[in-house]
């Protein structure tokens, strides 16, 4: 069995070890599943011509990495709050990448790793009128 744990103690006074269980699996995939389609969402509105910062991507990811794991860890709004306010974001992230890699084999986008055409990209393309033969 493969387990993951938080070490929230000075947060939430306690450490939360997840085991891989097949309803923490299914928690688990249901949260990857809702960053792949909030990120796909923004990609689909900057196609339409809407613009997105590489922030929004990175807010929509931390959005359900948190709303994921308050699900996960079975806290009430209270203690989500402390997660959210308190403790570390890159421990949450870390904690919430661990058991996607563990147990669901694969990886929680990350805006340095996702494939995103870039507004800031089209002015760095040269013009083929300027390219040298």
């Amino acid at each position: 069995m493969k387990q993951a744990t938080l070490k929230a103690s000075n947060v939430l006074n306690r450490d939360f070890t997840i085991k891989d269980t097949g309803a923490n699996v299914k928690i688990l995939a249901t949260s990857l599943n809702k960053i792949f389609g909030a990120t796909n969402k923004l990609s689909a509105e900057v196609d339409k011509g809407k613009d997105h910062t590489w922030v929004d991507y990175s807010l929509v990811i931390a959005d359900q990495v948190y709303s994921g794991l308050v699900e996960l860890l079975h806290l009430d709004k209270e203690d989500a709050k402390k997660l959210e306010e308190n403790m570390s974001y890159s421990e949450v992230f870390d904690f919430y990448k661990k058991m996607v890699n563990d147990f669901l084999q694969m990886e929680v986008p990350e805006v340095n790793t996702l494939n995103l055409d870039s507004t800031e990209n089209e002015g760095e393309k040269q013009d083929p009128k300027e390219q040298e033969d």
